[in-house]
């Protein structure tokens, strides 16, 4: 044995002056490896040893059953939340496939668009012959339990995860209305998303961009050019409880509005600027935004873009504060992650992110908004927005 490890000792010295380290797999197999390989894998060990004990702890003996896979992908979500970036997370194979389907317009689940409003979930919007439409929730409505889940146990993102799911698959939802408690018994299927909708106001065309889903630009240009075939005189362009989505999808429908110029640009944390410009090419007919606190991300970008070259004025209250751009990557196992990779600046050099957009015409509205049939006797924002559009052709 002593002369075994007088021999080990003499290779190793003889390896470690020609760039090559070993790795010892059993008395009877040695793996040579590059000295810089070597030593990467033996910090490894030593870096993430912690981590493997406590995990086999916990396999060991914690007092509930628990799979490894479910401590691994713990700790994958761990490192995302080390960040304090609400959105960056980790996504299971699962959670991946529903997110991309949720921005292509067609996914399962029960067709609710909502966000997080006095410690419930708020549904701002039922989807069109969606389950959730069948089964009778309606705008307005606050989801208090999914599945015996509550916001406040299990947070928003992982019940919203929990409304999509499997085709035909049950889900009881538990809402509030009013004073009263209801609880619906559903099956998820599937929900197509129209991002986009649109309606002619007393002369004016209306369009209501929802979410800046995949193809959102082709679904905006073809509204407009219904629209424009019908006559409009002005065009009012509502993203009011919009929370954004794709940015290549907002900066081809500012590139519709504008002239030539900046639409936004982009700071990582190395400083790198990425650039989006719009064309020659311009709408030429007058236009007024629609924004509110729940106008976001994409929405923002559009805002930002249309107030600093004064395409159009906007009418509403302040909007969220979104700034911030994510990426997506796609794991070979299927999973994947977000990360918020940069900071966008509107054409002037303004700053989106926990500060907003403020409107040129400040307008309070607490009501609903619904862009298939806008409410012309109550939505105040709307009115004025109107008001507005018919002054700038006046103008004109």
């Amino acid at each position: 044995m002593k002369i075994r490890n007088i021999i080990i000792s003499f290779v190793v010295g003889v390896l470690a002056t020609m760039g090559i380290g070993m790795v010892l797999l059993s008395a009877e197999h040695v793996v040579l490896v590059p000295v810089v390989k070597y030593e990467r894998l033996t910090s490894m060990d030593e870096k993430y040893k912690k981590a493997e004990s406590i995990k086999e702890e916990l396999l060991d003996n914690f007092y509930l059953e628990i799979t490894e896979e479910e401590i691994e992908t713990g700790m994958y979500r761990g490192m995302f939340e080390a960040t304090g970036d609400k959105y960056s997370r980790y996504f299971t194979e699962e959670e991946l496939k529903a997110y991309n389907e949720s921005t292509s317009g067609n996914y399962v689940g029960i067709g609710v668009l909502s966000d997080v409003a006095d410690g419930d979930i708020h549904v701002t919007r039922v989807f069109p012959n969606s389950p959730a439409e069948k089964a009778g929730i309606l705008a307005g409505d606050y989801i208090i339990e999914v599945d015996g889940e509550t916001l406040e146990e299990n947070g928003y993102e992982h019940l919203i995860d929990v409304m999509l799911g499997e085709e035909d698959t049950k889900i009881e939802v538990i809402v509030k209305r009013d004073d009263e408690i209801i609880a619906f018994n559903l099956k998820r299927g599937k929900v197509e998303v129209p991002f986009v909708s649109s309606s002619i106001i007393d002369d004016m065309g209306y369009i209501y961009i929802y979410q800046f889903g995949t193809d959102v630009a082709k679904e905006f240009n073809t509204h407009l050019k219904d629209l424009k075939r019908q006559g409009i005189e002005g065009l009012i362009i509502d993203v009011r409880d919009n929370p954004g989505g794709l940015v290549s999808e907002s900066t081809d429908i500012a590139d519709v509005l504008m002239g030539s110029g900046t639409i936004i640009y982009t700071l990582d944390n190395k400083d790198n600027k990425r650039m989006y410009k719009s064309d020659a090419s311009k709408l030429d007919i007058p236009v007024v935004f629609l924004a509110n606190e729940k106008s976001a991300s994409a929405s923002e970008i559009l805002l930002g873009a249309i107030q600093d070259t004064q395409i159009a004025p906007i009418v509403g209250v302040e909007t969220f504060g979104k700034g911030i751009v994510q990426g997506i990557t796609n794991l070979r196992d299927g999973s994947g992650y977000k990360i918020t990779y940069s900071q966008y600046f509107t054409p002037n050099d303004n700053i989106i992110h926990e500060v907003g957009v403020t409107p040129d015409y400040i307008v309070e509205y607490e009501g609903s908004i619904n862009g298939e049939s806008p409410n012309l006797e109550e939505d105040t924002q709307l009115i004025k927005g109107l008001e507005v559009l018919k002054g700038l052709i006046l103008s004109n």
